[in-house]
């Protein structure tokens, strides 16, 4: 047995306070990359491991990477696959500045609305500015008003909120696909300039619209 765990009558102690050696195992010089394979399998997330690495927003970070990797190959479900924590750093290191511009704004947003997750909404950002390479001024603004951050009169924004607060008001929770599509038709409809009084073909495994 390399480690030998002591147990006591009542309840498991502190080692301090159990006043016991205990054997352990320490290793040294190990590079510091392997911070984010350890512990992996179960007790340490991912946002645990971009905390460690001295990740701001780290609860955030690894969300909007796999949804803005999603989003860019037009997948509507950001759980189309499953990440490894290597490949989370990973993503995050191609595009690290646009990660961490991103996740305050996200959180804000989201925190404002309530209707939105904080990584779909930093997801969103990135894949219209950066990929889509729409003004960040005229995302910022649609954002915005989506969020009500701002008060918008567009009529297709107050229907995308409105159609979402029923949701919440009949106790349901629309799937992140079928946000995504609203959002895409909402979107599409305010570069535009045109208004959709109703949401129309919005099933996400039927649908081949994308952010244009």
């Amino acid at each position: 047995e390399c480690v030998k765990y002591y147990e006591y009558k009542e309840k498991q102690k502190p080692i301090i306070e159990a006043n016991k050696a205990v054997p352990m195992i320490v290793i040294r010089n190990m590079s510091r990359d392997a911070i984010r394979v350890i512990d992996s399998g179960n007790p340490r997330n991912v946002g645990d491991m971009f905390r460690i690495e001295g990740i701001n927003y780290s609860s955030y970070i690894g969300g909007i990477a796999i949804r803005f990797q999603g989003m860019n190959n037009q997948i509507y479900s950001p759980r189309a696959r499953s990440y490894t924590h290597q490949e989370y750093w990973d993503l995050y290191q191609e595009h690290a500045d646009w990660y961490d511009e991103a996740a305050p704004k996200a959180v804000a947003w989201s925190n404002q609305s309530k209707l939105f997750p904080a990584c779909f909404l930093g997801a969103l950002y990135l894949h219209l500015t950066k990929t889509k390479h729409h003004p960040e001024e005229t995302v910022d603004k649609f954002i915005d008003q989506i969020c009500d951050v701002v008060p918008t009169e567009n009529e297709t924004i107050c229907n995308l909120r409105r159609v979402l607060t029923n949701f919440r008001l009949v106790g349901q929770k629309p799937t992140e696909a079928q946000i995504t599509v609203y959002v895409i038709k909402t979107w599409n409809a305010y570069l535009k300039n045109r208004n959709l009084k109703v949401f129309k073909n919005m099933d996400p495994n039927d649908t081949d619209i994308w952010f244009i």
